[in-house]
């Protein structure tokens, strides 16, 4: 398996992961309407230009390849968060795993290679918002990660609680 940068071939198949993902992780959680709406074009132009950023150094996009596949990708930026950004200078947005490519610690190769490279951007502190529902939540915990604050989340009218699951100090990453 491979961590590396994305580059712009990488949209198709990180959309792949995006929709397929979402819809194996959050039916019951998510309101149907939103995860019937998910269609792998429109991610796929999501994701060309948040690969553009990634080139424009405005964030940082990761995917892990097996077998020349991408199977699983993270992303995140500077914290623009009001609640959070004094305290947590990154924001881990994304981390998406296939699956079937869950727990064989593909999650937490990506992860330690965004915070070494947020690490050398001098960024010592990251936080990621989760959905209270969402079982893999516990992963982060793992990661070292403490629930630091909650809010709400509306999606097609539902309200959804997140956690900010936090990492003061990336010093003390797992």
């Amino acid at each position: 398996m491979i961590i590396r940068k994305a580059i712009m071939s990488d949209a198709a198949g990180i959309a792949r992961v995006h929709v397929d993902t979402w819809l194996s992780t959050y039916r019951g959680i998510m309101p149907d309407e939103k995860l019937d709406s998910l269609n792998y074009d429109q991610c796929e132009k999501k994701w060309q230009r948040n690969i553009q950023n990634s080139f424009e150094g405005k964030e940082i996009l990761l995917v892990a390849e097996e077998d020349e596949k991408i199977v699983g990708f993270c992303g995140g930026s500077e914290n623009d968060d009001p609640l959070t950004k004094e305290s947590y200078a990154s924001d881990l947005r994304v981390l998406y795993i296939l699956k079937e490519h869950q727990r064989k610690g593909i999650g937490k190769k990506l992860v330690s290679e965004y915070v070494s490279i947020i690490k050398e951007l001098n960024y010592t502190s990251m936080i990621i918002w989760v959905l209270e529902d969402n079982s893999s939540k516990k992963f982060y915990e793992v990661l070292g990660g403490k629930i630091i604050t909650e809010k709400d989340y509306e999606v097609c009218g539902k309200k959804l609680k997140c956690s900010g699951y936090g990492w003061e100090d990336l010093n003390d990453f797992m």
